[in-house]
């Protein structure tokens, strides 16, 4: 089974509900929506142990990322080889280990597979120094296709966009990703991207871009959306090879990204 999600702490319908809101509580304590939860997974081929916990002052330690045996003891838990009780679980050196504290989004993204594929993109992203160089390549390809086909130059520091760059990128992401949030105009931010990327390879097996865009939204004006279309050197060649770059530069996303899980395993996660 690539993913068993279990249950930590007080779960019982009279606890309170510390930081776990009532969509995720309803999913997580159903046979059901566990279950629908392992079966998205199921093209994972690493074996995940996620650990929901629930309890007082434990949803305080949240988006921690690679912890130790001492920080699971700190918050009263016990690591055995048969897990029994709700204060017991057991660490396994071929799996990836990840305890989640509390659903950090609240009731309107409930905890579902994808959130748990993109919460533990973010687990990476704190732990692997080399899940900068990812989200840059990502970020640098980006801006090389806005350059060269659409005329529009981006400030390529990961952390250093303008307000406008910003929501270019973020406009050029949902055009060519293919997840749901990116289909339905829903991407929190630009640099959420990468982790979606990262859940849509767990829950897929792999990245999919869609074709290049001929048009981007640029701006509003009066509440009028203005687009951006190829720049005056462009032509069709070029969009065919940047097309062509793009489909293939998913390829090469996989490769990173499957290192970077690989990575990941044997780890101990909190978040």
């Amino acid at each position: 089974m690539p993913i068993q999600v279990r249950r930590l702490g007080k779960w019982a319908e009279k606890d309170r509900p510390y930081k776990w809101d009532k969509p995720s509580i309803g999913i997580l304590t159903s046979p059901i929506g566990v279950q629908k939860i392992e079966q998205k997974w199921a093209n994972f081929p690493i074996k995940t142990n996620a650990w929901m916990l629930r309890g007082k002052n434990v949803w305080k330690k949240v988006e921690i990322g690679r912890v130790n045996e001492d920080f699971l003891f700190k918050l009263g838990l016990k690591i055995v080889d048969n897990p029994q009780k709700p204060d017991e679980l057991n660490i396994d050196e071929d799996a990836i280990n990840i305890i989640f504290t509390q659903n950090v989004a609240g009731e309107r993204v409930p905890f579902t597979a994808g959130i748990i594929a993109h919460r533990l993109g973010h687990a990476v992203a704190k732990y692997n120094p080399e899940y900068r160089e990812f989200t840059e390549t990502v970020q640098n390809k980006a801006g090389k296709i806005l350059r060269e086909f659409f005329g529009i130059e981006l400030s390529i520091a990961t952390y250093d966009l303008n307000q406008e760059s910003m929501n270019i990128l973020k406009r050029f992401y949902e055009e060519i990703g293919t997840m749901r949030s990116a289909r339905n105009h829903k991407l929190r931010a630009h640099f959420e991207f990468p982790h979606e990327l990262i859940a849509q390879y767990i829950l897929t097996g792999g990245v999919k871009f869609n074709p290049l865009p001929r048009k981007i939204l640029s701006h509003y004006v009066f509440g009028r959306s203005q687009f951006r279309y190829k720049h005056f050197g462009a032509t069709e060649e070029d969009y065919e090879r940047l097309n062509q770059e793009l489909q293939e530069f998913a390829n090469d996303l996989n490769r990173i990204i499957k290192n970077l899980l690989e990575d990941s395993v044997g780890g101990i996660f909190a978040m």
